[in-house]
């Protein structure tokens, strides 16, 4: 047992490893270095030991409806909450934001909710009126890493992807809408009613015409997939499924493609860093490949400006028929255009939604926003000894809706190991010179502990 001298406590909840995982263990490492015991791991790992855990703050992925009854359970064990959203970057409207992310009683149980940029916290704070005060510009840490100086985090495995998989054009996917792994979710309009998140009629309205492009889109991105591998021989066509996604009906439109894989591992950072070119419609990867300054193709073949999020439509290239797709790739191949700066318009409209393109770190204005917080100080003692937790859970897991829910979140969240989390630490350490003396504990399965002695 590694007993852990007194200290506030941050605790940093993952739900998608190969999304999150890089950028809370930056935001983790910033607050250690400060002198913070820092608590991360899978969400769901975190929540079943949280009773046992030193009482200190949570950062939520957001405050949707339906986040209430978890926020107050963490609150009955002690604990205060702030939030992020990790899906906030991207909606139609401030109604369609407030109705889906942004639930009145979660908002009120939060000490502070981290917006994504400029516009994302105003249209935050014009719906949640008398919480408006807890909205804080920070940029989320996630963007952190596509900037110049934190990037080389990522260099070790986009050189071994380059050296397996030779030149690459990255399709990424995102159609868990009507491509999602729980087939029982039904029509997702539906869905969002039942959960509360559709409000008005012309809300539901807006998301049937999502749907609609959704449905239009799937099966011409699935037919570009062979048009790829056909006219580009010399690249792998790497397919990178939403993780929320079936990778089904892409592996079966790759079986017969000597060059076309389907890969939904590591971060996709890393993929985008190692292609040539990315294409996708509707994607966060549109903004992410525009700040690594990697040329990106957003594919429209069917359109409805309204009914599709204005970044992933806006920067980068654009292509609404498969020939326009194959002709900007060749020409990017060929070196004939160039996108590494992107447009004066389409950097200041990035920059409307990002705060964190530059200056300060989303992850340092975090931390500091932690530091007005008022926390105990409190002992850990690692790894936690959690009674009465293995009867429940075994019972649970045998009920199939639960086993649907545990396939579901293994696609999310694997594993994550010590081994993991050490080599991620050297790899901060090695491009920044920092966190020299942040040591890592297991805390429990899947659940890491941060600290300096």
């Amino acid at each position: 047992m590694q007993r852990i001298s007194e200290r506030r406590w941050l605790i940093l909840l993952i739900e998608t490893k190969v999304r999150e995982l890089h950028a809370k263990m930056l935001l983790g490492l910033v607050a250690a270095e400060q002198g913070w015991g820092v608590l991360i791991g899978s969400k769901s790992a975190v929540r079943n030991v949280q009773s046992y855990l030193p009482r200190g703050t949570f950062l939520e992925k957001g405050v949707a409806p339906g986040t209430a009854e978890t926020i107050e359970r963490a609150r009955t064990h002690g604990h205060r909450v702030s939030a992020v959203c990790e899906e906030g970057l991207l909606y139609f409207t401030p109604e369609d934001n407030r109705a889906r992310r942004l639930d009145p009683r979660s908002m009120a149980a939060i000490d502070y909710f981290f917006a994504w940029g400029p516009r994302h916290a105003q249209d935050a704070r014009n719906t949640l009126a008398r919480d408006s005060q807890k909205v804080v510009i920070s940029g989320n840490p996630r963007l952190d890493l596509v900037r110049p100086e934190w990037r080389g985090i990522l260099d070790p495995a986009v050189q071994q992807i380059r050296e397996r998989h030779g030149p690459i054009i990255l399709l990424n996917t995102k159609f868990p809408t009507v491509n999602n792994i729980i087939r029982t979710i039904g029509d997702y309009t539906d869905y969002l009613k039942s959960v509360g998140r559709i409000t008005s009629p012309d809300h539901e309205a807006l998301w049937r015409r999502f749907i609609a492009v959704q449905k239009h889109v799937l099966p011409r991105m699935l037919d570009l997939v062979p048009a790829l591998s056909r006219a580009f021989p010399g690249h792998a066509i790497v397919v990178r499924p939403h993780p929320s996604e079936d990778n089904a009906p892409w592996q079966e439109k790759a079986r017969p493609l000597r060059n076309v894989k389907v890969i939904d591992q590591g971060n996709v950072l890393e993929w985008i860093l190692a292609a040539d070119v990315v294409i996708q419609n509707n994607c966060l990867t549109a903004v992410e490949a525009f700040l690594l300054d990697k040329p990106v193709i957003g594919y429209r073949p069917y359109q409805d400006d309204e009914a599709e999020f204005e970044l992933p439509r806006r920067l980068g290239l654009q292509a609404s028929t498969e020939a326009e797709v194959l002709s900007l790739i060749e020409a990017v191949v060929r070196r004939e255009i160039d996108t590494a700066a992107g447009t004066s318009a389409q950097r200041e409209l990035a920059r409307q939604c990002i705060a964190n393109m530059d200056g300060r770190l989303a992850s340092d204005v975090i931390v500091e926003t932690f530091e007005t917080l008022d926390l105990p100080l409190a002992e850990g003692a690692f790894p936690l000894r959690p009674h009465g937790i293995g009867g429940s859970v075994a019972r649970l897991k045998s009920l199939p809706v639960v086993k649907s829910m545990l396939t579901y979140n293994r696609k999310k969240f694997p594993s994550l190991s010590l081994a993991e989390m050490e080599g991620l630490r050297a790899g901060f350490q090695g491009i920044s010179g920092r966190f020299l003396d942040v040591e890592i504990r297991q805390a429990a399965d899947d659940v890491f502990c941060l600290y300096r002695p």
